[in-house]
């Protein structure tokens, strides 16, 4: 068990005060505790569980800006590719871009960010080929990136 420190007769009254009005991490935070202390103090001093109160308000969640992006299954990416003439197979690192290839600070989400170079050694450039929708690679990177499940 952890060192019981003595609650002060203001942060006890705080939490007797605030337990139904605020959220337990607002008032952990203010009497400068954790969330499992307060609950445990909470408990111990009889206060009604909250999961039994209704009209308690909720922690609001931010928003995440933007529009929300459609993934696809990385596993079935052999389903979306593009057909390609000659293409690469294995568990390699491709050698020579479909682009002009791009550096880490020239990546964005219009980019395919597959590593260029040897297996082992860090990536310094990447492919900069415009990426299949829902990817992060372009359809030749998704060859080498995702292999197709094999039969059972």
């Amino acid at each position: 068990m952890g060192i019981n420190h003595p609650w002060p007769e203001t942060d006890l009254q705080y939490l007797k005060d605030n337990w139904i009005k605020l959220p337990t991490i607002a008032i952990a935070n203010h009497v400068g505790r954790t969330k499992n202390a307060v609950i445990g103090r909470a408990h111990r001093l009889g206060l009604p569980n909250l999961k039994q109160i209704q009209d308690r308000p909720a922690i609001p969640k931010p928003a995440r800006p933007g529009v929300p992006v459609q993934r696809r299954n990385p596993f079935q990416a052999h389903k979306y590719r593009e057909p390609l003439e000659n293409a690469p197979t294995g568990n390699f690192r491709a050698t020579e871009p479909a682009s002009a290839p791009a550096t880490l600070l020239q990546l964005n989400k219009n980019t395919c960010r597959y590593p260029l170079g040897e297996e082992l050694k860090p990536a310094v450039l990447f492919c900069g080929s415009r990426p299949l929708p829902g990817f992060p690679y372009c359809a030749k990177c998704c060859r080498l990136a995702y292999q197709p499940p094999r039969p059972r």
